[in-house]
């Protein structure tokens, strides 16, 4: 006999019972959401409504990114709304879309950050360090004051016009009990304002109204004091579910915006968020794409509630 150099494979049981699973867990996903589903899904997904207010923030960043550097006097201000209302999307939206210029050295004079709960003043320095793509070691209570005098160097030489600061309401100190001089982050941040003549934009919770009972400094330097809020039951919900429905002709989703009964019922389900209105069309959309249907009937967008908030919700489906 004649030896080859080729061996044969001999699949391990181990190895079987693996592709078996992986084969079952493929299945199993493709009997929930089909390809097609996951696509129309992801164009609801994927959507940033440009509402009025949406658009009055966008103004107001652009007016803070432009004076940071221009005015003596800090340039600062507040953005606050509860989960769910596109605060995030906001500053995603902010940065995506600045124009080009030439006010910055390289890259788009914006830095963004997001905060963490429990973190440091130190950990808050190096991660700026980091977006600024200073490959330094890691900052401690013992190199604190050296690397934070750093930032504001680094600051000045790219040339940073606007801090933006993504869960803001986690630098303020909330067990204050009294008005005080606020906690070390946002020490800082009034540090930075003063001495590099960056603009701050602090973008978060509800507590972020409180600024002036937990650091009154900060908040004189953050004079613009803006909120982004959940919708009414009115005209511009109507826009805003309109603009989120889908518009390629595979669906038609008209009766959402034709029935008030529909529409009653879409902000009963949504509590006025646009966060669950999008998880909800989403989930409407694929659902019924799945079902081999052009529209929804009350089945589905049943169905599309339970799966977006969970059965323990159902009590207050809108859709019987």
């Amino acid at each position: 006999m004649h030896s080859t150099d080729k061996e044969l494979h001999v699949t391990e049981p181990e190895e079987l019972e693996i592709e078996a699973a992986q084969r079952k867990a493929r299945e199993r996903w493709l009997t929930t959401y089909s390809a097609r589903a996951l696509k129309q899904g992801a164009a609801i997904d994927n959507a940033i409504v440009r509402h009025a207010r949406f658009q009055e923030l966008v103004g107001s960043l652009d007016r803070m990114f432009l004076l940071g550097k221009e005015l003596r006097q800090p340039v600062g201000g507040v953005i606050s709304g509860s989960a769910g209302v596109g605060k995030s999307t906001l500053c995603r939206y902010f940065l995506d879309t600045l124009p080009q210029h030439d006010l910055a050295e390289s890259g788009s004079g914006v830095l963004y950050i997001r905060l963490r709960r429990g973190r440091s003043l130190a950990a808050v320095v190096q991660q700026i360090l980091g977006q600024l793509k200073y490959p330094l070691f890691k900052t401690s209570n013992a190199n604190l004051d050296a690397k934070r005098s750093l930032t504001l160097d680094a600051l000045r030489r790219h040339k940073i016009r606007l801090l933006l600061v993504d869960e803001g309401h986690q630098a303020i100190n909330h067990s204050a009990t009294k008005r005080d001089d606020g906690s070390a982050i946002s020490e800082y941040f009034r540090e930075l304002m003063d001495e590099t003549q960056v603009a701050v934009c602090l973008v978060g919770g509800p507590s972020l109204k409180d600024l002036g009972h937990t650091d009154p400094y900060l908040e004189s330097r953050c004079v613009v004091n803006e909120a982004l809020q959940g919708f009414e039951l009115d005209d511009h919900w109507v826009s805003l579910v309109q603009s989120l429905l889908p518009g390629n002709g595979a669906l038609d989703f008209k009766q959402l915006q034709t029935s008030r009964e529909v529409r009653e019922g879409l902000y009963k389900a949504t509590q006025g968020n646009l966060r669950r209105l999008k998880q909800y069309l989403t989930e409407l959309a694929m659902a019924t794409v799945d079902a081999s249907k052009s529209n929804p009937d009350s089945a589905l967008m049943k169905l599309a509630f339970q799966r977006s908030f969970g059965s323990e919700e159902l009590q207050s489906c809108p859709w019987k």
